[in-house]
This record gives structure tokens, C-alpha cells and sequence, in this order.
């Protein structure tokens, strides 16, 4: 791809990397995320999916795949929700006549959805937990002063070498605060249950409220715009 590309018939020049795309395409169907989110998320999904086909992996830095790391996220949990409500809305339709108070019905539907997403919800924390590791391993060497040489800095931050103790050591340090902490936390707790417990993909009775996976999209945004000083949602959120 070359250095710019210009939007036919818009008059305005982009940068070739995956922000400079995506913002192409919106303005190439004329799509504002303002008034029209849920088309312009489509269409930011497709258009971070052409770019990885369109584009030569060794040409892809890694601030743009955490980029269309983070889009895919937000997308499997909106998926995922819509799914969710499918089924339940589905099973307390078929229940139809039969007795059943409406506490027990809401119950069943509730198992009912998570049964039938868990295997979203799993790769979504997976996904979210190793974006986040990565995040942290960038976030790691504000901690330490310009004057540290490079072979120091390295032995040093080798040995930061644990998901939590980073959170924890960069939260230390005023790096991310103590919300974003217990939300790195979060994710850790939720990927480690789900991965090695077969039975929480099915009940994902490690979530007391499926609302929690709400709060990924932003925490997600709020470390990668702390590493490439842009946030990845932006789109969505200006």
C-alpha cells in the first residue's frame, strides 16, 4: 500500500496504515458512527478484516493488529449478546402455556443463552487477555527512569514476568489506576476459569452478571491509547 491514499471524490488524504483505512471506507459509504453506529461498526469490522487480506503481514505493525484485535472483540461480544437474547426470547416463546412462574422461566432462559455462548464468551476473554499482556508488556518501561541503559532496563523488566504482578507493579507506579487494575484482574480471573474448567463454558457461572463482559471494549481502548496515544474505539466513541 502506498504511503497515502485518497477517498475518491472526498478530496481528503488518509495515511496507509488500518486507521487511515477504515476511516477511507466510512467515508467511502458516507457512514458516520455518530448517527449510524451499528452500520459503521459493521463496516469497521469488514474493513479491519480486507485489511489484514489486503495487506502483506510483514507490513502490519503491531499497534494495528492490536487495533483489529480490539474491533474483533467488541464484535464477538455484540454477537454474542444478540445470541444471548435469540435464545432466551426463543425458549420463553416455545414454553408458551405451560405453568411456570416467571422467575423459573427466566432462569431457564438465562442458563438456556449462557449455554449457548459460552464458547463466545471464552474466546473473547482469551483474546482480551492477550491483548491485554501485551499492553502491559509495552506499558512496562515507563516505570523506569531514561537513564537505565537498555541491557539493564531488559534484565529488569524480564523479571516482571507474571500478568497480575505487571498490573499490580504499573498501578504502583501511577501508570493505570487502581479501576484499571482490578479490570486487568478481571480478565485473568474470568480466561483462567474458562480455560481450564470445562464445565464454566457451558454455565459461565464464574460471571454472577454477563453485563461484566461490557466493561472489556473500554478497558481495552483505555491501555492501547495509553501505548499508541490514540484510542482504538475512537470511531465509535467521537
Amino acid at each position: 500500500m502506498s504511503d497515502e491514499e485518497e477517498g475518491e471524490g472526498s478530496g481528503k488524504e488518509y495515511m496507509s496504515d488500518i486507521h487511515g483505512y477504515v476511516q477511507y471506507r466510512l467515508d467511502e459509504e458516507g457512514l458516520d458512527p455518530r448517527t449510524n453506529p451499528m452500520k459503521a461498526s459493521e463496516l469497521i469490522e469488514k474493513a479491519a478484516s480486507d485489511y489484514v487480506v489486503m495487506t502483506d503481514s510483514e507490513e502490519i505493525d503491531d499497534y494495528e493488529y492490536h487495533y483489529i484485535t480490539a474491533v474483533r472483540i467488541a464484535t464477538m461480544i455484540s454477537a454474542g449478546e444478540e445470541m444471548f437474547h435469540k435464545q432466551a426470547d426463543e425458549l420463553m416463546s416455545s414454553i408458551g402455556d405451560v405453568p411456570l412462574d416467571d422467575k423459573t422461566v427466566r432462569d431457564v432462559a438465562e442458563r438456556t443463552g449462557r449455554y449457548i455462548i459460552g464458547n463466545n464468551v471464552t474466546l473473547v476473554y482469551s483474546m482480551a487477555f492477550e491483548f491485554v499482556d501485551d499492553m502491559l508488556e509495552q506499558l512496562l518501561p515507563q516505570i523506569l527512569s531514561d537513564e537505565v541503559d537498555e541491557g539493564t532496563k531488559d534484565v529488569l523488566l524480564s523479571q516482571v514476568g507474571s500478568y497480575p504482578g505487571r498490573a499490580d507493579l504499573l498501578a504502583k507506579a501511577g501508570v493505570i489506576d487502581k479501576d484499571t487494575r482490578e479490570g486487568i484482574r478481571h480478565i485473568r480471573k474470568i480466561r483462567r476459569a474458562l480455560v481450564h474448567d470445562v464445565e464454566e463454558r457451558f454455565t459461565l457461572s464464574v460471571l454472577d452478571d454477563l453485563n461484566e463482559i461490557d466493561e472489556l471494549p473500554g478497558l481495552l481502548n483505555e491501555l492501547y491509547e495509553e501505548v499508541y496515544d490514540r484510542p482504538a474505539y475512537r470511531y465509535i466513541d467521537e
